[in-house]
């Protein structure tokens, strides 16, 4: 799976934010400028912030080049120089390709600090979540919708292309999928991977909005089938973020694969100070349209 460097930026600057205590600030590309208003360096992660007593100030610097292979001791001499000009307390260096030699010697006098984030492409054994399920529920108008509007005198005809509903008392509307699974007097236990047919009933006045024109409406009367399945994630890939044989932080990515479309979703392991563990799921922005996240299930070996 291909990875930019903004991308190891990124999954740091996260991971970094989940360890580290509350109040510290975790930035990402700081803008550095001299008092002519002229930028004269571009700061990967900036740690900064009230630790204690005292204040902290730390860099954390990045290098993602894979066809240039180990880290130099060049890059090495680069960061001692930004520790002196911009007086960073501690910097972190961070490779995904290692170091060489004389960048690892030169590092350890200097008392640079050395990580790495290497990818894994076969986590079965590396990665303590084995497996990851994601529960969706679909619901399927299988009939005619029956409505009356609250003026019995409007004889309109409405065109029922993407309608939205809400309550008298809500604010938002909501697609006709999520209104019905919403308001919908559901049996407490469905079966997954099952089919539910029934006719969603609503008496009280309703909100509808079609083609940008709303309506009050009442006696709302839809069939519906309401499918619930489970899709089995594809593990990807793995980052690591490790310091010498201590690892930090890992990132897994699974794919899921559904009939309305893909999508990916993260799970990252945290080793906090403490010896505990966290476990964080990121879904994406946007799911494949007609899917509704019902819940997920992870199971692993600890």
């Amino acid at each position: 799976m291909k990875r930019s460097g903004q991308q190891v930026e990124k999954l740091i600057q996260e991971i970094e934010k989940h360890l580290l205590p509350e109040g510290l600030n975790v930035a990402a590309r700081e803008r550095v400028f001299n008092d002519e208003g002229i930028q004269i360096a571009e700061l990967d992660i900036v740690i900064t912030g009230a630790l204690g007593s005292s204040s902290i100030n730390w860099l954390i610097e990045c290098r993602d080049r894979p066809s240039e292979g180990a880290a130099p001791v060049s890059w090495i001499e680069q960061l001692i120089g930004r520790r002196i000009r911009f007086k960073f307390e501690k910097v972190m260096a961070v490779s995904t390709t290692g170091f060489s030699d004389g960048a690892r010697e030169l590092a350890g006098r200097e008392a640079i600090v050395l990580r790495t984030v290497s990818t894994i492409t076969d986590i079965a054994d590396d990665f303590k979540v084995q497996e990851f399920n994601f529960v969706t529920r679909n619901i399927r108008v299988v009939g005619v919708i029956n409505l009356n509007t609250a003026d019995p005198s409007d004889k309109r005809f409405l065109e029922m292309s993407d309608p939205k509903f809400k309550r008298v008392d809500e604010t938002n509307y909501q697609n006709l999928q999520d209104f019905v699974l919403n308001h919908a007097n559901l049996p407490a236990e469905i079966e997954r991977n099952s089919t539910y047919r029934f006719v969603f009933v609503h008496r009280e006045s309703l909100d509808l909005l079609v083609n940008n024109e709303s309506f009050r409406i009442r006696d709302l009367q839809i069939p519906v089938e309401l499918n619930i399945s489970v899709f089995n994630g594809k593990a990807l890939a793995m980052n690591v973020y490790s310091e010498s044989n201590r690892i930090i932080g890992q990132e897994a990515t699974f794919q899921f694969n559904t009939p309305q479309g893909s999508f990916d979703a993260r799970a990252l392991l945290l080793n906090r100070p403490d010896g505990e563990q966290d476990l964080k799921v990121f879904l994406p922005n946007e799911l494949p349209p007609g899917i509704t996240l019902d819940s997920l299930s992870l199971y692993g070996r600890m």
